[in-house]
């Protein structure tokens, strides 16, 4: 992999962590309720959340969940 490649994957994925967060605390809810609602850990949303694991499509789909 190259360094270009690395940072075009990196990138992408804090900009939409970031997103993630945005949309989380806009709609009240903690880290604990966030990974509830997703069926997955609370440490797994913060990870998302801060780009260091990708966003899986079944991710995407439970994230709408989330906050509707």
């Amino acid at each position: 992999m190259t360094l270009e490649s690395a940072i075009g994957s990196v990138v992408p994925r804090y900009l939409l962590g970031r997103h993630l967060r945005e949309l989380r605390e806009a709609a009240g809810l903690s880290l604990r309720q966030a990974g509830s609602r997703l069926e997955m850990s609370a440490s797994t949303v913060s990870r998302l959340e801060n780009g260091e694991s990708p966003v899986r499509s079944w991710t995407s789909s439970r994230h709408a969940r989330c906050t509707a």
